[in-house]
């Protein structure tokens, strides 16, 4: 009898550490799997002679600038000052693949009220061999006096040859945002699935949901093992 409870506790211990190292290879994976960063020059660090970025190009609106006041990592920036000028770099990709992009922001623009204050864009865009938009994931935020981590992410579909990264102050009237720190990568095909998606950039969450997931599944196999 005794034999049969400690290999029943055995199990309950085996199953337990199979879910939770389940769960934490797919955390791992979600960006993980591809480590290599996209972005060329993805911090701004790399220079012409003349002061102009390399690898990116910037819209003929102008208002874009190298930085060196308080970068987030290294030594420089990229600061914005004119709206809807888009800074932006060509990446090839893979078709049938999802893609992330990861960038760390700041502004100081003051926006007063409660709604519409969105004062920044990132923007990523699938392109064929002609440069035909074939899918476009476009997000508007809030950046704020801190750097902060703000993310977008795009599926290419059938005959994406490229993204196309683009970087962009969305107000008008003064004010400017920064950005450093890019990194672009390619994703796990589940974390496609929002809810996903949610728990991945959300730790908390992840935590507090995989903690009701797994009390439950305890409580059940305790109840199942005293019958």
């Amino acid at each position: 009898m005794k034999t049969k409870i400690n290999k029943r506790i055995l199990f309950l211990v085996v199953l337990l550490l199979a879910i939770a190292g389940s769960v934490y290879g797919m955390w791992l994976l979600g960006e993980r799997k591809y480590t290599g960063n996209l972005v060329s020059n993805f911090s701004f660090e790399v220079v012409d002679t003349q002061g102009k970025l390399q690898s990116w190009r910037e819209d003929a609106s102008g208002g874009w600038s190298v930085n060196t006041e308080e970068p987030y990592e290294g030594k420089r920036c990229v600061q914005a000052t004119i709206p809807w000028s888009w800074l932006s770099q060509d990446i090839s990709v893979r078709e049938g693949k999802s893609y992330t992009l990861k960038a760390y922001v700041k502004s100081d623009i003051v926006i007063p009220g409660k709604s519409n204050r969105e004062n920044t864009f990132l923007c990523l865009e699938c392109l064929d061999g002609k440069d035909t938009v074939m899918a476009e994931q476009m997000r508007q935020f809030e950046a704020t006096s801190s750097w902060k981590p703000q993310k977008v992410s795009i599926y290419a579909p059938e005959n994406t040859e490229k993204i196309r990264v683009k970087l962009a102050k969305r107000r008008g009237g003064e004010g400017r945002v920064w950005f450093d720190n890019l990194k672009m990568v390619q994703i796990a095909w589940y974390m496609r699935i929002e809810f996903l998606k949610r728990l991945h950039q959300d730790k908390r969450l992840f935590i507090s949901y995989f903690s009701m997931y797994l009390i439950p599944l305890i409580l059940l196999l305790r109840f199942i093992l005293r019958k």
